[in-house]
């Protein structure tokens, strides 16, 4: 459900900085990048369950797992290609 509400802002924030995302995979990239908040609740629920970790702490863990997903969707945005990429050849050089 979070992968679903994720996925237009990020598609919108891929379309505005020129990067090649389709709304799929603009989905297919906030699923993957929740992944880790939910691998972090899992072990901290797993805590609680054998009283490691008191209310209060689980509770920071479930703030903290969405500022997680949030960082690394803007750090998969660095990894993204550009639509529009500089050639690197020279166009004054004639083509062999």
């Amino acid at each position: 459900i979070l992968a679903t509400i994720y996925f237009l802002p990020v598609w919108l924030a891929g379309f505005f900085s020129n990067r090649n995302l389709s709304l799929g995979e603009s989905w297919k990239l906030s699923s993957a990048a929740l992944l880790s908040g939910a691998l972090l609740m899992v072990a901290s629920i797993a805590l609680y369950n054998f009283g490691l970790l008191n209310l209060v702490s689980l509770s920071f863990v479930f703030a903290a797992h969405f500022v997680i997903a949030w960082i690394y969707l803007v750090a998969s945005f660095f990894f993204l290609p550009r639509i529009f990429e500089k050639s690197k050849e020279n166009p004054f050089q004639p083509t062999k």
